[in-house]
Order: C-alpha cells, then sequence, then structure tokens
C-alpha cells in the first residue's frame, strides 16, 4: 500500500516527503550524534574549509547537513526526471535516499561524505546530459 503512495506523482506524496524529512531531522536538532574524529582533515580540503567557517558549535554544522540533504533530495528527483534514468517517474528515489540518511544518525551532522555527495550528483547529472547530446 506504501509503495503504491510513493510511485504516484502527485503532491500529497511531496508533502509526506517532506514531513517525513523533518520529523527525521527534529531528532538531530534536538540532541545531535556527535560526529566522529574522521582523522586527517587537511586531505579533505572542502570539509575542512566548511569547519573552520562553521566554528564549533553543533547546530550551524546540523543546519548546513539539513540544506546539503535538501539539495540532495531535489537532485535526486531532478535527476531522475530530467535524465529518464528510471522508466518510471516516481519520488520513490527521494525516499529511499531518505531512508538511507534514517538509518544513519551520524550523516545528519555535517561529515565529508555529504559535500561529496553533493558534488558526485552535479557531475554525475552532467555526465549524463553530455552522454546524450
Amino acid at each position: 500500500m506504501l509503495l503504491k503512495f510513493f510511485k504516484r506523482t502527485s503532491p500529497a506524496v511531496i508533502f509526506f516527503i517532506a514531513l517525513i524529512f523533518a520529523a527525521v531531522w527534529i531528532s538531530a536538532f534536538i540532541s545531535p550524534v556527535l560526529p566522529q574524529n574522521y582523522g586527517n582533515e587537511e586531505h579533505m580540503p572542502l570539509y575542512s574549509f566548511l569547519l573552520s567557517i562553521l566554528g564549533k558549535g553543533h547546530l550551524p554544522s546540523v543546519i548546513l547537513s539539513f540544506l546539503i540533504a535538501v539539495i540532495l533530495l531535489f537532485l535526486i528527483i531532478n535527476f531522475n526526471t530530467t535524465i529518464f534514468f528510471i522508466n518510471e517517474r516516481t519520488f520513490l528515489p527521494a525516499l529511499l535516499f531518505l531512508l538511507l540518511v534514517v538509518i544513519f544518525p551520524e550523516y545528519q551532522v555535517l561529515n565529508p561524505a555529504l559535500p561529496a555527495a553533493l558534488l558526485f550528483m552535479i557531475a554525475l547529472k552532467r555526465i549524463m546530459a553530455g552522454y546524450h547530446k
């Protein structure tokens, strides 16, 4: 029944995904899971730059990771609709990404994977657009 609901392309599906996304991230805003020590951050220049801008507080890193995840959700849906990666036009890929974020609560605080995933999606979209031309 839920699969039928999420395979549709109605505005109710978008609203329900946004509601699930907000409900999941409330716990990150209230009590964030502390990020791990990723070791030598000089090999991750974008991540170390973002950490230097945000400072030591947890709230700015949770807000930035929330915004990056929202942009990733938009890019995943846009990628599926413009490139025709999956034959059916549904919001199911966004729901799957959302479920992956829920499984790992340490990704709700800024970590090196989120900016990398954002750049990867942008690069993948450009590669596929170039392939279709």
